[in-house]
Protein backbone atom coordinates (compact mmCIF):
# COMPACT_ATOMS: atom_id res chain seq x y z
CA UNK A 1 0.00 0.00 0.00
CA UNK A 2 1.05 3.27 -0.72
CA UNK A 3 1.98 5.69 1.93
CA UNK A 4 -1.07 7.88 2.54
CA UNK A 5 -0.68 12.02 1.18
CA UNK A 6 -1.28 14.10 3.93
CA UNK A 7 -2.92 18.01 3.11
CA UNK A 8 -3.60 20.67 5.70
CA UNK A 9 -7.01 22.64 6.75
CA UNK A 10 -6.51 25.87 8.64
CA UNK A 11 -8.91 26.88 11.84
CA UNK A 12 -10.09 29.95 11.35
CA UNK A 13 -10.92 31.63 14.40
CA UNK A 14 -11.50 30.57 18.36
CA UNK A 15 -8.69 29.70 20.72
CA UNK A 16 -6.93 27.15 18.21
CA UNK A 17 -6.95 30.23 15.12
CA UNK A 18 -4.09 29.61 12.60
CA UNK A 19 -3.43 25.73 13.64
CA UNK A 20 -3.29 23.28 10.95
CA UNK A 21 -4.76 19.93 10.49
CA UNK A 22 -3.60 17.39 8.96
CA UNK A 23 -6.05 15.70 6.59
CA UNK A 24 -5.80 12.74 4.49
CA UNK A 25 -5.55 13.90 0.49
CA UNK A 26 -7.46 10.47 -0.92
CA UNK A 27 -10.72 10.56 0.80
CA UNK A 28 -11.81 13.27 2.04
CA UNK A 29 -13.05 16.79 0.76
CA UNK A 30 -12.56 19.32 3.51
CA UNK A 31 -15.24 22.51 3.50
CA UNK A 32 -13.56 25.33 2.25
CA UNK A 33 -12.49 27.87 4.37
CA UNK A 34 -14.73 31.29 3.10
CA UNK A 35 -17.41 28.52 2.75
CA UNK A 36 -16.98 27.80 6.75
CA UNK A 37 -16.42 31.13 7.37
CA UNK A 38 -19.55 31.65 6.01
CA UNK A 39 -21.28 28.96 7.94
CA UNK A 40 -19.77 30.21 11.47
CA UNK A 41 -20.98 33.54 10.45
CA UNK A 42 -24.80 32.75 9.76
CA UNK A 43 -24.84 30.58 12.63
CA UNK A 44 -23.84 33.08 15.00
CA UNK A 45 -25.74 36.32 13.84
CA UNK A 46 -29.02 33.90 13.69
CA UNK A 47 -32.16 35.20 13.63
CA UNK A 48 -34.03 32.12 13.90
CA UNK A 49 -32.29 30.69 17.08
CA UNK A 50 -32.05 34.06 19.65
CA UNK A 51 -28.43 32.24 20.59
CA UNK A 52 -24.97 32.46 19.07
CA UNK A 53 -24.23 28.81 18.18
CA UNK A 54 -21.68 27.07 18.35
CA UNK A 55 -21.47 28.73 21.98
CA UNK A 56 -21.61 25.90 25.00
CA UNK A 57 -23.09 23.69 21.90
CA UNK A 58 -23.19 19.89 22.05
CA UNK A 59 -21.86 19.41 18.51
CA UNK A 60 -22.14 15.98 16.04
CA UNK A 61 -20.50 16.41 13.07
CA UNK A 62 -21.24 13.42 10.74
CA UNK A 63 -19.04 12.36 7.66
CA UNK A 64 -16.27 13.66 9.74
CA UNK A 65 -13.58 13.72 7.08
CA UNK A 66 -11.20 16.00 7.94
CA UNK A 67 -12.86 16.99 11.09
CA UNK A 68 -12.74 20.94 10.05
CA UNK A 69 -16.00 21.66 11.10
CA UNK A 70 -16.15 20.44 14.36
CA UNK A 71 -12.25 21.73 15.34
CA UNK A 72 -13.51 25.05 14.36
CA UNK A 73 -16.81 24.21 16.08
CA UNK A 74 -14.55 23.42 19.40
CA UNK A 75 -12.16 26.48 18.68
CA UNK A 76 -15.33 28.82 18.56
CA UNK A 77 -16.84 27.86 21.74
CA UNK A 78 -18.73 24.28 21.68
CA UNK A 79 -19.01 22.36 25.01
CA UNK A 80 -17.72 19.21 23.29
CA UNK A 81 -18.07 17.30 19.97
CA UNK A 82 -18.27 13.76 18.45
CA UNK A 83 -16.93 12.92 15.55
CA UNK A 84 -18.79 10.21 13.39
CA UNK A 85 -16.51 8.79 11.16
CA UNK A 86 -16.33 5.27 9.01
CA UNK A 87 -12.89 4.91 7.56
CA UNK A 88 -10.30 3.81 9.86
CA UNK A 89 -7.42 6.03 8.58
CA UNK A 90 -9.47 9.13 8.78
CA UNK A 91 -10.13 8.67 12.34
CA UNK A 92 -6.45 8.03 13.10
CA UNK A 93 -5.79 11.36 11.37
CA UNK A 94 -8.82 13.20 13.69
CA UNK A 95 -7.58 11.11 17.14
CA UNK A 96 -3.98 12.70 16.05
CA UNK A 97 -5.90 16.36 15.78
CA UNK A 98 -7.68 15.91 19.06
CA UNK A 99 -4.02 15.08 20.92
CA UNK A 100 -2.08 18.16 19.12
CA UNK A 101 -5.19 20.55 20.08
CA UNK A 102 -5.37 18.89 23.49
CA UNK A 103 -9.24 18.36 23.29
CA UNK A 104 -9.50 15.06 24.61
CA UNK A 105 -11.65 15.97 27.24
CA UNK A 106 -14.28 17.79 24.64
CA UNK A 107 -13.64 15.80 21.61
CA UNK A 108 -14.71 12.17 20.72
CA UNK A 109 -14.65 9.77 17.32
CA UNK A 110 -17.07 7.44 17.06
CA UNK A 111 -16.57 4.39 14.18
CA UNK A 112 -20.19 4.78 13.19
CA UNK A 113 -22.15 5.05 10.08
CA UNK A 114 -24.35 8.52 10.37
CA UNK A 115 -27.20 7.48 8.37
CA UNK A 116 -27.59 4.31 10.16
CA UNK A 117 -25.63 5.26 13.77
CA UNK A 118 -27.96 3.34 16.33
CA UNK A 119 -28.93 5.04 19.47
CA UNK A 120 -26.78 7.39 20.79
CA UNK A 121 -24.73 6.36 23.75
CA UNK A 122 -26.45 7.23 27.21
CA UNK A 123 -28.13 9.98 27.43
CA UNK A 124 -25.95 12.20 24.81
CA UNK A 125 -28.02 14.62 22.54
CA UNK A 126 -26.63 17.34 20.03
CA UNK A 127 -27.83 20.90 19.52
CA UNK A 128 -26.12 21.27 16.52
CA UNK A 129 -24.74 18.78 13.69
CA UNK A 130 -22.60 19.08 10.59
CA UNK A 131 -23.80 16.56 7.81
CA UNK A 132 -21.34 17.18 5.12
CA UNK A 133 -21.55 13.82 3.06
CA UNK A 134 -20.13 13.44 -0.54
CA UNK A 135 -22.19 15.55 -2.77
CA UNK A 136 -24.51 13.97 -5.39
CA UNK A 137 -25.15 10.74 -3.03
CA UNK A 138 -28.55 12.04 -1.00
CA UNK A 139 -26.94 10.76 2.35
CA UNK A 140 -26.73 13.51 4.20
CA UNK A 141 -30.74 14.52 4.21
CA UNK A 142 -30.88 10.83 5.22
CA UNK A 143 -28.26 11.17 7.97
CA UNK A 144 -30.13 13.79 9.61
CA UNK A 145 -33.70 12.50 9.17
CA UNK A 146 -32.40 8.86 11.09
CA UNK A 147 -29.77 10.61 13.85
CA UNK A 148 -33.12 12.33 14.56
CA UNK A 149 -35.33 9.35 15.02
CA UNK A 150 -32.52 7.14 16.91
CA UNK A 151 -32.47 10.57 19.29
CA UNK A 152 -29.38 12.21 18.28
CA UNK A 153 -30.45 15.64 18.48
CA UNK A 154 -32.41 18.18 20.99
CA UNK A 155 -35.59 19.53 20.45
CA UNK A 156 -34.69 22.32 18.46
CA UNK A 157 -31.48 21.71 17.30
CA UNK A 158 -29.82 23.10 14.50
CA UNK A 159 -28.37 21.04 11.36
CA UNK A 160 -25.97 22.58 8.66
CA UNK A 161 -26.29 20.53 5.65
CA UNK A 162 -23.77 20.38 3.04
CA UNK A 163 -25.08 20.18 -0.47
CA UNK A 164 -23.42 20.66 -4.14
CA UNK A 165 -26.23 23.40 -5.47
CA UNK A 166 -27.34 20.99 -8.03
CA UNK A 167 -28.65 18.50 -5.91
CA UNK A 168 -31.88 18.25 -4.88
CA UNK A 169 -33.42 18.52 -1.50
CA UNK A 170 -36.55 18.33 -0.06
CA UNK A 171 -36.56 18.82 4.63
CA UNK A 172 -37.23 15.53 6.62
CA UNK A 173 -39.82 15.38 8.36
CA UNK A 174 -39.70 17.46 11.79
CA UNK A 175 -37.44 19.60 10.33
CA UNK A 176 -37.77 23.69 9.32
CA UNK A 177 -35.21 25.39 6.58
CA UNK A 178 -34.48 28.43 8.60
CA UNK A 179 -32.01 29.26 6.30
CA UNK A 180 -30.62 28.61 2.92
CA UNK A 181 -26.82 30.29 0.71
CA UNK A 182 -25.35 29.18 -1.98
CA UNK A 183 -21.34 29.98 -2.05
CA UNK A 184 -20.33 29.07 -5.63
CA UNK A 185 -20.72 25.51 -5.97
CA UNK A 186 -21.66 24.73 -2.34
CA UNK A 187 -25.12 25.33 -0.38
CA UNK A 188 -25.37 24.88 2.81
CA UNK A 189 -28.73 24.61 4.21
CA UNK A 190 -29.76 25.24 7.73
CA UNK A 191 -32.80 23.44 9.23
CA UNK A 192 -34.26 23.64 12.67
CA UNK A 193 -35.39 20.36 14.39
CA UNK A 194 -38.64 20.18 16.33
CA UNK A 195 -39.52 17.01 18.01
CA UNK A 196 -43.22 15.56 17.64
Amino acid sequence: MAPQKLGTVRIIAGRHRGRRISVPEDNVRPTGDRVREAMFNVLAHNSWRGATLPAGARVLDAFAGTGALGFEALSRGAAEVMFLETDARTRKALGRTIDELDEAKRAYVLPRDATNPGPPIGKQRFDLMFADAPYGTGLGVIAIDVCARFGWLTNGAVVVLELDGTDPFEPPRDFTVVDDRSYGRTRLVFLEYTAT
